[in-house]
């Protein structure tokens, strides 16, 4: 037990340092809000008015599909599959993506039971919330969804929703996930892959960037205002939870 809690530290560390952030005011402060030097009131309206239509957008995003536009959407994202020259696209870090997710979830466990109410209240916030922010993070990407870090040549940069609360939401979710599975099973295994995880999903996310930044001009400045895997503001966090809550109920 000693030697799984030396290995979990690290990791804890770095998620407890970034949601640390979280509670500081300094942190909470909108990337539109950043954008223009305009007076108060006018950018306070602007703001209010772009947040509401985006908010309006995405919701309706994420509800339900028909039939029609569910298989127009499978068809989009075969074809976001096919796109580019294989070698070309960053196929390397995928599989490893893939690979070490799967030894996340079949990773043997370290002890058979759960252990305290800390340890099951604190998986299970991890787990709802890495699944929630990998959730809202492919409705927000739609079309633009693809497997491989290079985007695909329709790709429309995504700065709000989800990818308000991380620049990869989906990368940050798993990673949250596996944290969560670890805590839960109290598996030294788990935890040893999902450290593994966060190494490529950095390195993948980072090439990404790369190729984004030479698409999108304002690419550089969104990164330096939002973070890039793991949520920092709580309540940009739960006023996301809060919009899929009503998009499924709507």
């Amino acid at each position: 037990m000693s030697k799984a809690f030396a290995l979990f530290c690290p990791l804890l560390v770095l998620v407890l340092v970034e949601l640390s952030a979280a509670f500081s005011p300094m942190l909470h402060t909108s990337f539109s809000g950043l954008q223009s030097l305009q007076p108060r009131g006018t950018l306070l309206l602007r703001a209010t008015t772009q947040k509401a239509r985006t908010n309006t957008l995405q919701m309706q995003s994420r509800k339900a599909l028909s039939d029609e536009e569910r298989e127009q959407y499978r068809e989009k994202l075969r074809q976001n599959m096919k796109e580019g020259t294989f070698g070309e696209r960053g196929e390397f870090f995928v599989a490893l993506q893939v690979f070490f997710t799967a030894l996340v979830f079949v990773g043997p466990a370290f002890e058979e039971s759960v252990q305290g109410p800390l340890g099951i209240v604190a998986g299970l916030a991890l787990c709802a919330t890495g699944l929630g922010l990998g959730y809202a993070g492919s409705m927000d990407l739609g079309s633009s969804m693809t497997p491989w870090p290079k985007p695909v040549s329709d790709n429309e940069l995504q700065t709000t929703g989800s990818f308000g609360v991380a620049r990869h939401p989906i990368y940050g979710g798993s990673i949250l996930l596996g944290l969560g599975l670890s805590l839960l099973s109290h598996s030294f295994e788990r935890l040893l892959f999902t450290i593994v995880l966060y190494i490529v999903m950095d390195l993948k996310a980072a090439k990404e960037e790369e190729w984004l930044a030479q698409v999108h001009p304002g690419y550089k400045e969104y990164q330096q205002h939002v973070p890039k895997l793991l949520p920092r503001d709580a309540i940009k966090v739960i006023e996301l939870a809060k919009d899929i809550v009503k998009s499924k109920t709507a």
